[in-house]
């Protein structure tokens, strides 16, 4: 486990608007959590020109680039650890817990998502033990969002070595290759939730729900080994990568994470 100073929280402005972050600033004091502001990036006012190859908005530039000034800012200080939260966050009773020091983050974590959007996510079935009865649970695919999260700071320093702008930045951090090098983890339960989910799920969060338990309910419908029978009838080298996702499926699980 890590020393208990080097966690450090900081709160990107993103809306730049003093009703925001005063109801994120009374969250905080409320825990007796220190912060630090980051200012965020207003995509509207960016020369767009600098970022004409990118597939994304002004808006969703802004955000990135906002990310990447707190990545930017673990990196010059001294800290291990940063905790960022964006500014349209609930945050649990016991938030103060995992934000006050990094004592209870594993040696081998790099990334923590300690949010929930109600979505499913594919995690390991095995876990590490979290403070306050919680646990951690790598990413496998379909990482949620970046409403807040803890970040190492050489994984901070890896982001900030790829200057691509060609998706969201929540996205870009849950690329496939970027979790298959990465320890990424899931706290679970959450102790972030964005408003929008917090308020109920929209439309688009059930859609991606629906389709996520329409394939759990596909999938088990036969068990590993007839599975397994069936590919050994076919040639050898069709069968290697569905053999290394089929292992790979024993030991992951589907999970909505929740909030509390």
């Amino acid at each position: 486990m890590n020393s208990g100073h080097d966690l450090k929280t900081y709160l990107i402005n993103l809306d730049r608007s003093p009703e925001r972050l005063k109801f994120m600033k009374e969250q905080l004091v409320r825990q007796h959590v220190d912060f630090e502001r980051i200012r965020a990036v207003d995509g509207r006012k960016l020369d767009m020109h600098q970022y004409q190859n990118a597939c994304i908005t002004p808006g969703e530039i802004g955000c990135f680039l906002s990310h990447r000034i707190a990545w930017r800012t673990l990196c010059n200080s001294s800290d291990a650890f940063a905790l960022v939260l964006e500014d349209d966050v609930h945050l649990s009773d016991d938030f103060a817990h995992f934000a006050k020091h990094a004592a209870w983050i594993p040696d081998d974590v790099a990334f923590i998502t300690l949010e929930t959007t109600h979505q499913l996510i594919d995690v390991s079935r095995k876990s590490k033990p979290a403070t306050g009865g919680r646990i951690l649970q790598r990413i496998i695919k379909n990482g949620t969002c970046l409403g807040g999260y803890i970040i190492r700071r050489d994984f901070a320093e890896y982001l900030l070595s790829d200057e691509g702008f060609s998706m969201p930045v929540d996205d870009w951090v849950f690329l496939q290759r970027t979790m298959n090098a990465h320890s990424l983890y899931q706290l679970n339960p959450a102790i972030v939730i964005q408003n929008r989910a917090y308020e109920g799920p929209s439309q688009s969060v059930l859609k991606s729900t629906i389709a996520g338990e329409r394939m759990r309910r596909v999938w088990p419908q036969q068990s590993f080994w007839k599975r397994l029978n069936r590919m050994l009838s076919k040639p050898v080298e069709q069968n290697i990568k569905k053999l290394v996702d089929l292992l790979m499926r024993r030991e992951t699980v589907k999970r909505k994470i929740g909030f509390h």
